[in-house]
């Protein structure tokens, strides 16, 4: 076996390869002008920045810390110490750099609305100044989710490309492959695994990046080895994206959806009283129905917890659904509800049924067109060659 190559050793962002469209590769180098077109990339180093600064001159709480790695897991379905190690070699991430993610992540959160210039609890002047390593920058668009935010957005606005019939006249501006990246590497099917990573473990090659210029505006493309000529044709592929929407969405198509979509999308405004126990929730209906008691008062006897919210019918189980589309509006009672805190009686005080005359309503029926459009397109067409 050859020696382990780090993704980072030709520059970031690197050019290995994340995913392919019909024949259009996407690299990482592409993710990062999908996030300059997507207004992501300045806020993401600014972070970056700003958290590399506060893990020098602040302590991390451990407890808080341990609590983010558990949460971190937990989203991401690594539940065994295995899961998490196949996640960081596949990202070519070290423990540290994943533990050093999450503690600038925390110390950013209780930053937040911090004077940067040394003003209300600020640090003094030239905070942050130096330029992120490419190290850190590497590991942060994983853990932060940039990336994978950003290979949805190339896979929609390629989808869109195709569906529009747009030809791709660049769709081989990245070069022919080569000696050393053939194509039939660059379409291998699948995601990487632990034991078939896309690049080797970034620190094995015990290379150091040094520190690079990170300027925003036009010449943030070229600091990073962006080619411009790529950008461009990305831009027309998000061009393709924007073009989508109002073909699809006529008005006869966006009825049709809100149609489909009427009883998913009915809302209720509820206040729903959680109890310890079936007993104590049928005794509050009871309250509530016949001496027609108001759930505060109940409330104020029983104890318990009120909330009140607004919910649409495709959150709640179909029994809740049931007793709500049943009640009456304003005082009508259902229930008891089996809860995750134990058992639940709802007040119904409103209930609202989508109008197609509703501007919000329109915008979410576009959008559910758009991506049944997409997610039907890139049947068949969507290869992933690199994590995200």
């Amino acid at each position: 076996m050859g020696p382990v190559i780090s993704p980072l050793q030709t520059g970031f962002p690197p050019q290995a390869d994340v995913l392919a469209v019909d024949g259009e590769v996407v690299s990482y180098a592409d993710l990062t002008a999908v996030a300059m077109l997507a207004e992501e990339w300045e806020p993401f180093v600014h972070r970056a920045r700003r958290g590399a600064y506060l893990a020098t001159c602040r302590e991390i709480d451990q407890g808080a810390l341990r609590q983010a790695g558990q949460r971190f897991r937990r989203d991401r379905a690594l539940v065994a110490a295995d899961d998490l190690k196949e996640w960081l070699v596949a990202r070519s991430l070290a423990r540290s750099d994943w533990e050093a993610a999450l503690a600038r992540s925390l110390l950013l959160e209780g930053d937040e609305g911090r004077d940067e210039g040394g003003g209300e609890g600020g640090d003094g002047p030239g905070y942050g100044q130096g330029a992120p390593s490419a190290e850190l920058l590497w590991a942060d668009a994983f853990c932060s989710g940039l990336w994978a935010r950003s290979a949805q957005l190339a896979v929609d606005w390629l989808a869109a490309q195709l569906i529009v019939d747009r030809p791709i006249a660049d769709r081989l501006m990245a070069g022919p492959p080569t000696a050393d990246r053939p194509i039939a590497d660059r379409l291998m099917a699948g995601p990487p695994t632990a034991d078939r990573p896309t690049a080797g473990p970034l620190l094995a090659s015990g290379l150091e990046p040094a520190p690079f210029p990170l300027p925003s505006g036009a010449e943030a493309a070229s600091a990073l080895s962006v080619d411009a000529g790529r950008v461009t044709a990305i831009a027309g592929w998000r061009a393709a994206y924007d073009d989508l929407r109002p073909r699809l969405a006529t008005d006869a198509a966006v009825t049709q959806v809100v149609r489909q979509r009427e009883l998913e999308w009915t809302s209720f405004d509820i206040e729903e009283l959680v109890l310890g126990t079936e007993t104590a929730a049928r005794e509050a209906l009871l309250c509530s129905r016949e001496d027609g008691m108001e759930a505060e008062e109940i409330l104020r006897r029983a104890g318990g917890r009120l909330e009140a919210r607004r919910a649409r019918a495709g959150s709640l189980l179909p029994t809740v659904v049931a007793g709500l589309l049943a009640a009456p509006v304003g005082d009508g009672v259902t229930g008891p509800f089996r809860h995750t805190d134990g058992w639940s009686v709802i007040w119904l005080r409103d209930r609202r049924r989508p109008e197609v005359t509703d501007d919000d309503v329109r915008a979410e029926a576009a959008a559910d067109l758009v991506r049944e459009a997409l997610d039907r397109e890139l049947v068949g067409h969507l290869r992933w060659l690199g994590p995200t």
